[in-house]
């Protein structure tokens, strides 16, 4: 078994900028992959328009001798959902699992905004077809969402088929707290579900990602992968050490149930260089595996507004 400490993100390649070039959008983010066969695979991200709503995009790439190249301008795939739906202000991609030669899941969160610039975000399923690489809701309606066990949102982040289980590790809400100055600050943590088909969900009670101290606040995308026999975790984090910005943090796990925290293990960093797209913070990790190799794409500053990068794991 090979331990992560020995391993290090080397930082690529900003691939898609805030935009992406398409006129009346700005930032890019969330992103995740959709492996087509061969090097070839597609981008999913979002993207916002002049109202701040985000849309889901794809664009196709290579992957290739620890390289990736965007190939094509991106191209429109989701749009928020009807007026009053739970998706009908935003969509977040959020992960891609495989359910047919031809098919693949998309896992989404879908956002609403309350009152006092108070928010919900919970979770959508999309199909993907693989041959023209469209994207279809297949409900109206979040398959995770707030209820008794999440009374404030359930943004299923990270999703993965692990034997005859479909386990969930997600974001849930827990409060949301005025500020001195009236604003409202959210409280919300990386918690656990089971499901039998990836669509109905049993929720596993309590946070299993501690916070650092009493500033941390947010976990923002969690992604879980299994490699070399061990669970993996990198996450979005920030307030801690009264730090405002996102941080990418980590944790490892045995059996996905019991997390072991530790960022200094996470491998990576904003950059140095303030003419960097991440010089600011780094947010939104979603690590993968291609022919024997492990990337990362992440975000850099200001949510997305610079776009997505990308980094291959190597030896120290």
């Amino acid at each position: 078994m090979k331990n992560i400490e020995d391993f290090y993100w080397d930082k690529k390649n900003l691939l898609v900028e805030g935009g992406g070039g398409i006129a009346g959008f700005t930032h890019a983010s969330h992103p995740c992959v959709l492996k087509l066969g061969g090097n070839q695979v597609i981008l999913i991200f979002s993207m916002r328009n002049s109202q701040n709503h985000s849309f889901i995009f794809t664009c196709l790439a290579e992957i290739k001798n620890k390289k990736i190249t965007v190939l094509e301008p991106p191209k429109l795939a989701l749009e928020p959902g009807m007026k009053g739906t739970f998706d009908s202000e935003g969509l977040l991609s959020c992960c891609v699992v495989n359910i047919a030669p031809e098919e693949s899941y998309l896992y989404y969160s879908g956002w609403n905004n309350l009152t006092d610039n108070l928010w919900i975000c919970d979770t959508g399923l999309a199909v993907i077809n693989h041959v023209d690489h469209s994207i279809r809701r297949k409900f109206q309606g979040p398959i995770m969402a707030r209820d008794r066990h999440n009374p404030y949102f359930a943004a299923g982040t990270s999703i993965m088929r692990d034997g005859s289980r479909w386990r969930s590790w997600y974001n849930s809400g827990i409060s949301w707290s005025q500020n001195s100055d009236g604003s409202w600050k959210p409280l919300y943590g990386i918690h656990y579900a089971e499901s039998k088909d990836g669509i109905d969900w049993n929720y596993y009670p309590g946070q299993i990602i501690p916070f650092k101290d009493q500033h941390e606040h947010s976990f923002g995308r969690p992604t879980v992968v299994n490699w070399w026999g061990t669970y993996l975790m990198w996450f979005s984090c920030r307030g801690a050490n009264n730090c405002p910005l996102y941080r990418i943090g980590f944790a490892q796990s045995n059996d996905g149930l019991v997390w072991t925290r530790n960022d200094g293990k996470s491998g990576i960093e904003i950059s140095s260089n303030s003419d960097k797209f991440d010089s600011e913070s780094i947010a939104y990790p979603y690590p993968f595996e291609h022919d024997g190799i492990y990337y990362m794409l992440y975000n850099g500053n200001n949510y997305g507004k610079t776009g997505f990068g990308y980094a291959v794991l190597e030896a120290r």
